[in-house]
């Protein structure tokens, strides 16, 4: 999830993004839609601290129990 504020919204409207939303129709037209405004945002802000951090640190993994 991402937290965007107004400004940076106006910001990125130098792309004129609205254009694009015509063209989206369906789901597979909005999933692609989603990666262009993630190599957007990332271009346009670059590698930014998460919130929560390294989910590698926060999150357990592999902790199933092999006795199932």
């Amino acid at each position: 999830m991402t937290i965007i504020t107004h400004d940076y919204l106006t910001y990125i409207n130098k792309y004129d993004i609205s254009k694009l939303l015509a063209i989206v129709l369906c789901r597979y037209n909005r999933c692609s839609f989603e990666r262009v405004i993630d190599c957007l945002l990332q271009k346009e802000e670059g590698n930014t601290e998460s919130l929560l951090g390294t989910i590698h640190r926060y999150c357990k993994w592999n902790n199933f129990s092999k006795n199932r």
